[in-house]
Protein backbone atom coordinates (compact mmCIF):
# COMPACT_ATOMS: atom_id res chain seq x y z
CA UNK A 1 0.00 0.00 0.00
CA UNK A 2 1.43 3.38 -1.05
CA UNK A 3 1.49 5.95 1.72
CA UNK A 4 0.95 9.62 0.91
CA UNK A 5 -0.60 12.39 2.98
CA UNK A 6 -0.32 14.71 5.95
CA UNK A 7 -0.34 14.26 9.71
CA UNK A 8 -1.16 17.18 11.99
CA UNK A 9 1.39 16.63 14.76
CA UNK A 10 1.41 18.51 18.07
CA UNK A 11 5.05 19.33 18.80
CA UNK A 12 5.92 19.44 22.50
CA UNK A 13 8.51 21.81 24.05
CA UNK A 14 12.07 20.48 23.91
CA UNK A 15 11.42 18.43 20.77
CA UNK A 16 13.29 19.11 17.53
CA UNK A 17 11.15 19.07 14.38
CA UNK A 18 13.55 16.85 12.42
CA UNK A 19 13.28 14.20 15.15
CA UNK A 20 9.52 14.17 14.63
CA UNK A 21 10.13 13.63 10.90
CA UNK A 22 12.36 10.66 11.69
CA UNK A 23 9.80 9.19 14.09
CA UNK A 24 7.09 9.44 11.40
CA UNK A 25 9.41 7.83 8.85
CA UNK A 26 10.08 4.85 11.17
CA UNK A 27 6.36 4.59 11.90
CA UNK A 28 5.53 4.35 8.19
CA UNK A 29 7.91 1.38 7.91
CA UNK A 30 8.80 2.22 4.33
CA UNK A 31 11.40 4.17 2.41
CA UNK A 32 9.11 7.16 2.03
CA UNK A 33 10.13 10.79 2.05
CA UNK A 34 9.00 12.80 5.09
CA UNK A 35 9.18 16.54 5.80
CA UNK A 36 7.43 19.25 7.80
CA UNK A 37 5.93 22.60 6.86
CA UNK A 38 7.22 25.41 9.05
CA UNK A 39 9.92 24.77 11.63
CA UNK A 40 9.20 25.50 15.30
CA UNK A 41 11.99 26.44 17.73
CA UNK A 42 12.94 23.67 20.19
CA UNK A 43 11.47 25.61 23.16
CA UNK A 44 8.18 26.18 21.29
CA UNK A 45 5.19 23.89 20.97
CA UNK A 46 2.25 23.62 18.66
CA UNK A 47 0.92 22.56 15.29
CA UNK A 48 3.46 20.95 12.96
CA UNK A 49 2.06 19.70 9.62
CA UNK A 50 4.15 16.69 8.56
CA UNK A 51 3.99 15.47 4.96
CA UNK A 52 4.94 12.03 3.70
CA UNK A 53 5.17 10.48 0.26
CA UNK A 54 3.93 12.65 -2.60
CA UNK A 55 2.55 15.22 -0.16
CA UNK A 56 6.12 16.45 0.44
CA UNK A 57 5.99 18.00 -3.05
CA UNK A 58 3.22 20.30 -1.83
CA UNK A 59 4.99 21.62 1.29
CA UNK A 60 5.68 25.02 -0.36
CA UNK A 61 1.92 25.55 -0.71
CA UNK A 62 1.22 24.75 2.95
CA UNK A 63 3.98 27.19 3.93
CA UNK A 64 1.95 29.96 2.31
CA UNK A 65 -0.93 29.51 4.74
CA UNK A 66 -1.43 32.07 7.53
CA UNK A 67 -0.34 30.98 11.00
CA UNK A 68 -1.65 31.76 14.47
CA UNK A 69 0.55 32.01 17.57
CA UNK A 70 0.05 32.59 21.28
CA UNK A 71 3.12 33.82 23.11
CA UNK A 72 4.26 35.49 26.30
CA UNK A 73 6.53 38.53 26.32
CA UNK A 74 8.64 39.05 29.45
CA UNK A 75 9.52 42.73 29.90
CA UNK A 76 12.83 44.20 30.97
CA UNK A 77 15.25 41.51 29.76
CA UNK A 78 16.81 40.74 26.38
CA UNK A 79 18.57 37.48 25.51
CA UNK A 80 20.76 36.77 22.51
CA UNK A 81 18.26 34.21 21.22
CA UNK A 82 15.20 36.31 22.17
CA UNK A 83 13.84 33.30 24.06
CA UNK A 84 14.48 31.65 27.48
CA UNK A 85 17.31 29.45 26.17
CA UNK A 86 19.66 32.36 25.53
CA UNK A 87 22.16 34.44 27.47
CA UNK A 88 20.99 37.73 28.97
CA UNK A 89 22.48 40.60 26.95
CA UNK A 90 20.51 43.55 28.31
CA UNK A 91 18.17 44.72 31.04
CA UNK A 92 15.73 47.60 31.43
CA UNK A 93 13.75 48.89 34.39
CA UNK A 94 10.92 50.09 32.13
CA UNK A 95 7.66 48.16 32.49
CA UNK A 96 5.01 49.32 30.00
CA UNK A 97 1.46 49.88 31.15
CA UNK A 98 -1.33 47.70 29.83
CA UNK A 99 -2.82 50.72 28.07
CA UNK A 100 0.51 51.47 26.35
CA UNK A 101 0.75 47.94 24.96
CA UNK A 102 -2.88 48.01 23.89
CA UNK A 103 -2.40 51.32 22.13
CA UNK A 104 0.73 50.38 20.16
CA UNK A 105 -0.34 46.91 18.92
CA UNK A 106 -2.49 48.17 15.99
CA UNK A 107 0.55 49.93 14.50
CA UNK A 108 2.11 46.53 13.80
CA UNK A 109 -0.87 45.21 11.81
CA UNK A 110 -0.31 45.13 8.05
CA UNK A 111 2.88 44.82 6.02
CA UNK A 112 6.24 46.03 7.30
CA UNK A 113 9.94 45.19 7.30
CA UNK A 114 11.22 42.89 10.02
CA UNK A 115 14.80 41.89 10.81
CA UNK A 116 14.90 38.17 11.70
CA UNK A 117 16.69 36.96 14.79
CA UNK A 118 20.25 35.75 14.26
CA UNK A 119 19.06 32.57 15.98
CA UNK A 120 16.49 31.79 13.29
CA UNK A 121 16.16 29.19 10.54
CA UNK A 122 16.87 31.76 7.81
CA UNK A 123 19.50 30.33 5.47
CA UNK A 124 22.83 32.11 5.00
CA UNK A 125 24.57 30.58 1.97
CA UNK A 126 22.69 27.36 2.64
CA UNK A 127 23.40 27.24 6.40
CA UNK A 128 20.72 28.07 9.02
CA UNK A 129 21.49 31.34 10.77
CA UNK A 130 21.17 29.74 14.22
CA UNK A 131 23.98 27.29 13.38
CA UNK A 132 26.31 30.17 12.48
CA UNK A 133 25.27 32.18 15.55
CA UNK A 134 26.01 29.27 17.88
CA UNK A 135 29.49 29.00 16.39
CA UNK A 136 30.11 32.67 17.14
CA UNK A 137 30.22 33.69 13.46
CA UNK A 138 29.70 37.35 12.60
CA UNK A 139 27.01 37.97 9.98
CA UNK A 140 23.97 40.09 9.27
CA UNK A 141 20.47 39.26 8.10
CA UNK A 142 18.57 41.62 5.81
CA UNK A 143 15.12 42.81 6.79
CA UNK A 144 12.19 40.94 5.25
CA UNK A 145 8.74 42.09 4.25
CA UNK A 146 6.19 40.48 6.61
CA UNK A 147 2.44 40.73 7.10
CA UNK A 148 0.58 40.61 10.41
CA UNK A 149 -3.16 40.10 10.03
CA UNK A 150 -4.28 40.57 13.63
CA UNK A 151 -3.00 41.07 17.17
CA UNK A 152 -4.90 40.77 20.44
CA UNK A 153 -4.05 40.74 24.11
CA UNK A 154 -4.94 37.50 25.88
CA UNK A 155 -3.90 38.82 29.29
CA UNK A 156 -6.76 40.74 30.89
CA UNK A 157 -6.10 44.23 32.19
CA UNK A 158 -7.12 43.09 35.68
CA UNK A 159 -4.55 40.25 35.56
CA UNK A 160 -1.65 42.27 34.19
CA UNK A 161 1.27 42.45 36.64
CA UNK A 162 3.57 44.62 34.51
CA UNK A 163 6.13 41.82 34.22
CA UNK A 164 4.79 39.83 31.26
CA UNK A 165 1.89 39.78 28.85
CA UNK A 166 0.32 37.12 26.58
CA UNK A 167 -0.49 38.01 22.97
CA UNK A 168 -2.17 36.23 20.08
CA UNK A 169 -0.97 36.90 16.53
CA UNK A 170 -2.26 35.84 13.12
CA UNK A 171 0.35 36.40 10.43
CA UNK A 172 1.64 35.42 7.02
CA UNK A 173 4.49 33.00 6.51
CA UNK A 174 7.95 34.38 7.26
CA UNK A 175 6.92 36.41 10.32
CA UNK A 176 9.11 35.80 13.39
CA UNK A 177 7.41 36.03 16.77
CA UNK A 178 10.64 36.56 18.71
CA UNK A 179 11.61 39.43 16.41
CA UNK A 180 8.14 40.92 16.84
CA UNK A 181 8.54 40.84 20.64
CA UNK A 182 11.90 42.60 20.30
CA UNK A 183 10.39 45.31 18.07
CA UNK A 184 7.32 45.72 20.29
CA UNK A 185 9.52 46.22 23.35
CA UNK A 186 11.70 48.72 21.50
CA UNK A 187 8.59 50.68 20.52
CA UNK A 188 7.59 50.73 24.19
CA UNK A 189 11.03 51.87 25.32
CA UNK A 190 12.08 48.62 26.98
CA UNK A 191 13.44 45.13 26.29
CA UNK A 192 11.72 41.76 26.07
CA UNK A 193 12.08 38.10 25.20
CA UNK A 194 9.52 35.39 24.43
CA UNK A 195 9.23 32.96 27.35
CA UNK A 196 6.51 30.76 25.85
CA UNK A 197 5.49 30.22 22.22
CA UNK A 198 2.56 28.12 20.98
CA UNK A 199 1.52 27.78 17.34
CA UNK A 200 -2.20 27.05 17.33
CA UNK A 201 -2.81 26.79 13.58
CA UNK A 202 -1.21 26.58 10.16
CA UNK A 203 -3.96 27.18 7.62
CA UNK A 204 -6.44 24.28 8.00
CA UNK A 205 -4.20 22.43 10.48
CA UNK A 206 -5.40 23.40 13.96
CA UNK A 207 -4.67 22.62 17.59
CA UNK A 208 -8.04 20.87 17.97
CA UNK A 209 -7.16 18.16 15.42
CA UNK A 210 -3.47 17.68 16.28
CA UNK A 211 -1.99 14.51 17.79
CA UNK A 212 1.27 13.97 19.66
CA UNK A 213 3.89 12.01 17.76
CA UNK A 214 4.24 9.43 20.56
CA UNK A 215 0.49 8.79 20.62
CA UNK A 216 0.41 8.53 16.82
CA UNK A 217 3.34 6.14 16.45
CA UNK A 218 1.91 3.76 19.06
CA UNK A 219 -0.87 2.98 16.57
CA UNK A 220 -0.38 0.94 13.43
CA UNK A 221 -0.83 2.89 10.18
CA UNK A 222 -4.28 1.42 9.44
CA UNK A 223 -5.49 2.26 12.94
CA UNK A 224 -4.32 5.85 12.51
CA UNK A 225 -5.99 6.60 9.17
CA UNK A 226 -8.40 8.98 10.90
CA UNK A 227 -5.37 11.18 11.63
CA UNK A 228 -4.05 11.09 8.06
CA UNK A 229 -5.13 13.93 5.75
CA UNK A 230 -5.14 13.63 1.93
CA UNK A 231 -2.23 15.15 0.04
CA UNK A 232 -4.34 18.05 -1.26
CA UNK A 233 -5.66 18.87 2.22
CA UNK A 234 -6.27 22.59 2.51
CA UNK A 235 -5.44 23.41 -1.11
CA UNK A 236 -8.28 25.51 -2.50
CA UNK A 237 -7.49 25.13 -6.18
CA UNK A 238 -10.21 24.12 -8.67
CA UNK A 239 -10.34 20.51 -9.84
CA UNK A 240 -10.51 19.40 -13.45
CA UNK A 241 -10.95 15.86 -14.73
CA UNK A 242 -8.76 14.68 -17.61
CA UNK A 243 -8.87 11.61 -19.82
CA UNK A 244 -6.11 9.04 -20.23
CA UNK A 245 -4.50 10.75 -23.22
CA UNK A 246 -4.45 14.09 -21.39
CA UNK A 247 -3.01 12.41 -18.31
CA UNK A 248 -0.16 10.98 -20.38
CA UNK A 249 0.44 14.37 -21.97
CA UNK A 250 0.78 16.05 -18.56
CA UNK A 251 3.02 13.28 -17.22
CA UNK A 252 5.28 13.78 -20.24
CA UNK A 253 5.70 17.42 -19.22
CA UNK A 254 3.67 18.82 -22.12
CA UNK A 255 1.19 21.71 -21.78
CA UNK A 256 -2.47 20.84 -22.14
CA UNK A 257 -4.77 23.20 -24.02
CA UNK A 258 -8.26 23.20 -22.54
CA UNK A 259 -11.31 25.44 -22.60
CA UNK A 260 -11.02 26.44 -18.93
CA UNK A 261 -14.14 28.02 -17.39
CA UNK A 262 -12.17 30.66 -15.45
CA UNK A 263 -8.64 31.62 -14.49
CA UNK A 264 -6.79 30.07 -11.55
CA UNK A 265 -3.07 30.12 -10.82
CA UNK A 266 -3.15 26.35 -10.27
CA UNK A 267 -5.48 23.47 -11.14
CA UNK A 268 -5.72 20.04 -9.53
CA UNK A 269 -5.90 17.53 -12.37
CA UNK A 270 -7.62 14.23 -11.64
CA UNK A 271 -7.93 11.01 -13.60
CA UNK A 272 -10.40 8.40 -12.40
CA UNK A 273 -10.84 10.28 -9.08
CA UNK A 274 -7.10 10.30 -8.35
CA UNK A 275 -4.90 13.40 -8.38
CA UNK A 276 -2.33 12.96 -11.13
CA UNK A 277 -0.94 16.48 -11.46
CA UNK A 278 -0.92 20.00 -10.06
CA UNK A 279 -0.78 22.24 -13.11
CA UNK A 280 -0.12 25.94 -13.50
CA UNK A 281 -2.33 27.91 -15.87
CA UNK A 282 -0.50 29.87 -18.55
CA UNK A 283 -2.28 31.57 -21.46
CA UNK A 284 -5.25 29.21 -21.25
CA UNK A 285 -3.13 26.06 -21.07
CA UNK A 286 -2.27 23.82 -18.15
CA UNK A 287 1.48 23.41 -17.64
CA UNK A 288 2.58 20.52 -15.36
CA UNK A 289 3.98 21.85 -12.07
CA UNK A 290 3.97 18.75 -9.84
CA UNK A 291 3.21 15.31 -11.30
CA UNK A 292 2.13 12.35 -9.17
CA UNK A 293 3.01 9.29 -11.22
CA UNK A 294 3.84 7.03 -8.29
CA UNK A 295 0.59 7.28 -6.31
Amino acid sequence: MSKHGWVNVWKHPGTVCTRIDRSIKRWLESNVKVGHAGTLDPFAEGVLPVAFGCATRLIPFILRFPKTYRFTCVWGTATDTQDPTGVVIGESSVRPTYEAVEKVLPSFIGSSLQKPSLYSAVKVNGTPAYALARKGCTFDLPSKLITIHSLSLLTLCSDYDGKSIEIEMSCASGTYVRAFARDLAENLGTLAYVSKLVRTSVGPFSQETAIGVDELTQKCYHEALNWVCPIIYGLEFPVIDVNQAQKTQLWNGLPLSLNLPFFSDFWICKYQEKMICLAKEKAGSLVPYRCFVDM
